[in-house]
């Protein structure tokens, strides 16, 4: 009780000294006439001025930390940008002060800071170590320095980014909490220093495949070594994948449209434009930056049959190089419509901290059919999902370590119950169905079965085989769709 007053009269404190102000001062500029994004320099250099008079004290002391990130969210909340960010990175962690969401791709896990920083898990990389161990919504409480547990709870996010990071070590043990149960995993470290953004593999004789996660510095050679490889292996048609890619840099997009999009009609000297990027300085007439089609680039059978995969966290330069591929390239776009997202940004360090400066520059417009410059709002890339004939493994939500559950045919276990039928490729329409669903499961796996009930062991071993699968690229609904659709367009 004297530990929840005390923290009581901190957050009041806290309101009275920093939130107060903080409104008044909001309340002031957004009163103003003048649109404050532009106020861009400004701004940087009050965040600044807040790191080197507040990080020393933040680094090591939790309340402090708090206050910092408080008033740079204040910074920025002055910009009347929704988009713009303050990026924290350390020790291979990067972290969003505005959501709180952070990325680790040695241990190949991203996550949200809780209140009191700890982990929860958001989503896991099937190609890391992680991947079928730890899961989302679990919360990642602490890890092991020198078998000593070190807690995570009240720890300053420098803090805990450091006992993550990478030190010479295979491996790395968490202390994990999962619902009412806490245990602990150990989880390799992995190689990240190569193919960071990229991912090409050919998936049937004449059907390359390219996963490209986000448009970093370096994505767009990546992009480019991995299509040469598949070319070597004879490709003939394409599928890019660029589902939950947020985007990135312009410069990365402009790279990779001159590997995929070659010259149109008339030739030119220059090539077609195809994009155009609008800074909010810049006049009405004039534009920042132009992406023109490649006029030196060899038409090959591949840039006629692309089908490009999104879906609703798909961004900015991912819907850049989707919409110039389905207006040029005449390509296929599967999935669910996009974020929406036709702005571009930068991203500059402050000072010599460790954090970095995201802000948006201005808007993009993309080139029709009609050769006419538009923007997602005008036109979006989809209207509607693509309509699958195929259970999309993605969508399911499989559990484990579920304690007991009660086995009826209309209850909680749905994605569980919708995993049975594509596992064995049989509906299940009523308990009878789903007990002889889940006997058959238990037997081949060694694991006695106790009739109407789902107990953690069973729920182990389905989550198991729902993870095998869903790491297989050939079970994902969206590339059978695209397989699909080459085969059906075929002469």
């Amino acid at each position: 009780m004297i530990r929840d007053n005390k923290m009581s009269q901190k957050i009041v404190l806290f309101i009275v000294i920093f939130l107060l102000p903080l409104a008044f001062i909001l309340g002031f500029y957004s009163s103003k006439t003048v649109n404050v994004r532009y106020q861009r320099n400004q701004v940087e250099t009050d965040l600044q001025y807040l790191l080197e008079n507040y990080a020393m004290y933040a680094d090591a002391n939790y309340e402090q930390e708090v206050v910092l990130h408080a008033k740079l969210l204040g910074m920025l909340y002055l910009m009347e940008d929704p988009y713009s960010d303050v990026i924290y990175s350390n020790g291979g962690t990067e972290t969003s002060l505005r959501t709180r969401e952070a990325s680790n791709k040695k241990i190949g896990i991203t996550f949200r800071f809780t209140t009191y920083n700890e982990l929860e898990i958001s989503s896991v990389a099937s190609d890391s170590d992680a991947f079928g161990k730890i899961f989302p919504g679990d919360i990642i409480i602490g890890a092991y320095v020198n078998d000593t547990l070190e807690r995570f709870r009240n720890k300053t996010q420098a803090q805990i980014t450091t006992l993550l990071q990478y030190k010479n070590n295979p491996s790395i043990t968490l202390l994990v909490q999962r619902q009412d149960q806490e245990f602990t995993i150990e989880i390799e470290y992995k190689e990240v220093a190569t193919n960071q953004y990229v991912n090409a593999e050919m998936i049937n004789q004449d059907t390359g495949y390219i996963k490209l996660t986000q448009f970093d510095k370096g994505s767009a050679q990546e992009f480019a070594d991995g299509l040469m490889n598949l070319e070597n292996q004879n490709m003939e048609k394409l599928i890019i994948d660029l589902r939950d890619n947020p985007g990135g840099y312009v410069s990365e997009l402009d790279l990779i449209v001159q590997r995929l999009v070659p010259q149109k009609g008339t030739p030119s000297n220059v090539g077609t434009a195809v994009f155009k990027t609008k800074a909010y300085k810049t006049n009405q007439d004039s534009y920042s930056s132009i992406i023109y089609a490649n006029k030196n680039l060899e038409n090959k059978t591949y840039l006629n049959n692309i089908v490009v995969l999104v879906n609703e966290n798909s961004a900015s330069a991912a819907e850049g190089l989707t919409s110039i591929l389905q207006n040029q390239n005449n390509a296929k776009v599967v999935g669910k419509p996009t974020y929406g997202k036709d702005l571009y940004q930068s991203t500059v360090q402050i000072g010599q901290s460790d954090y970095f400066f995201k802000y948006t520059e201005g808007h993009w417009l993309y080139k029709n059919t009609a050769n006419k410059f538009v923007t997602l709002t005008e036109q979006p890339i989809l209207t509607e999902s693509t309509e699958l004939s195929e259970i999309y493994l993605e969508e399911l939500v499989i559990r484990p370590n579920l304690i007991d559950v009660e086995i009826t045919y209309q209850n909680q276990l749905i994605s569980e119950r919708l995993f049975l039928e594509y596992l064995y490729g049989n509906p299940i329409t009523n308990d009878t169905e789903f007990n002889a669903a889940l006997k058959r499961l238990a037997n081949e796996n060694g694991h006695e079965y106790i009739n109407n009930l789902y107990d953690s062991n069973l729920s182990n071993i389905l989550a198991q085989k729902y993870y095998e699968k869903l790491a297989n690229i050939n079970n994902d609904a969206y590339i059978i769709y695209a397989l699909n659709h080459f085969n059906q367009v075929q002469p």
